[in-house]
């Protein structure tokens, strides 16, 4: 059996929680055994397929699991790290993924999202309850048309909202390691998303003021997220992490089951930035799973650190629009400020 030593990471083994993530206030929860909830099908020997650094990363291989074994649902969830949605600056990891996406057949595809966050309670459907997939391969022939990895970042499929897409293909190739920087604009009402390469960390350049490496590129700008994922209950709108395979015959419109023991993935340097108002040493149970603060709370960006928001660039790029992330804003601002 795979367990987390940091005890970030939780699942559900054999249909039974087999670490409490004992989270107060949330008792409402639908994803507290990561995405399998009651699912039986998740087994201890599946959980060979995971393995974890002991600081908040983990790492998928299905080459660990016998063949008879690669079915079914496999998932760990984060619930003891709760993600206030309101108070988001950005999330960035380091990812990398191959195998997933046979280059030939579908029929050996696999339905993986190493990772994603979604609310304690989930709903109406994806595109408003707030669930984000940061790296999540699914879909037929078209995704290798599109992608190089097959892994798209989206929001669920929406196709009536006049504000453009809700889901964009990972064009990158990521059998190597890349790092991935997702930006919450509570101002414009905009989760922006960015690829870039391993050694390019724009948390600590956005908190160093030097704002984002142009080496970095904008993978897709999701408009009125908060608007249309706000609900009453904090279940609804406190985010948490999730990492899961799901490889069953109509999951995610695959035609069969499949013996991919190709499919693996990684994420790892996980750093999670609030604003000022958020305190890790009193939210929730933060002070319940240490692990939360330690590994993955990198603090918050300051308003300085760009212009005079992070997440808008008019001052700091001289109103010169070339240098900036995203294009002129409804109010007059410009997206991150790139690096020159």
């Amino acid at each position: 059996m795979s367990r987390d030593p940091a005890g970030i990471w939780v699942g559900t083994i054999d249909g039974v929680q087999f670490e409490d993530p004992n989270f107060p206030g949330l008792t409402e929860a639908s994803e507290d055994k990561g995405a399998c909830q009651g699912s039986q099908s998740f087994t201890a020997a599946q959980s060979r397929a995971f393995q974890f650094d002991g600081k908040g990363g983990v790492n998928f291989d299905a080459s660990r699991l016998t063949q008879a074994e690669r079915e079914g649902c496999m998932s760990f969830g984060a619930l003891g790290c709760p993600l206030p949605k309101g108070n988001l600056q950005s999330v960035e990891f380091t990812v990398s993924t191959s195998g997933c996406l046979d280059p030939k057949s579908d029929s050996r595809n696999v339905w993986a999202c190493p990772l994603w966050m979604t609310p304690a309670k989930w709903g109406p459907d994806q595109v408003h309850s707030g669930e984000i997939d940061f790296v999540e391969r699914c879909g037929l022939a078209a995704a290798r048309e599109v992608s190089k990895s097959g892994m798209a970042f989206n929001f669920g499929h929406y196709t009536a909202d006049p504000r453009g897409p809700h889901d964009f293909p990972i064009d990158v190739d990521l059998s190597s390691p890349h790092t991935m920087f997702v930006a919450f604009d509570h101002e414009l009402d905009q989760v922006r998303a960015y690829v870039c390469p391993e050694s390019v960390k724009p948390t600590a350049d956005l908190k160093a003021g030097r704002g984002i490496s142009q080496q970095c590129k904008l993978l897709g700008t999701d408009s009125g997220y908060f608007a249309r994922t706000k609900h009453a209950s904090d279940a609804e709108n406190t985010m948490h992490f999730v990492t899961d395979v799901w490889n069953s015959t109509g999951a995610c419109a695959m035609p069969e089951r499949t013996l991919n023991g190709n499919c693996k993935y990684s994420v790892s340097d996980i750093q999670v930035t609030m604003d000022s108002s958020f305190n890790p040493d009193t939210y929730l149970n933060w002070n319940h799973t240490p692990a939360c603060k330690q590994n993955w709370y990198a603090g918050t960006i300051p308003a300085s650190a760009c212009g005079s928001d992070f997440l808008t660039c008019g001052n700091a790029c001289n109103g010169d629009v070339g240098k900036c992330g995203d294009g002129p804003g409804p109010s007059g601002s410009c997206g991150i400020c790139l690096q020159p």
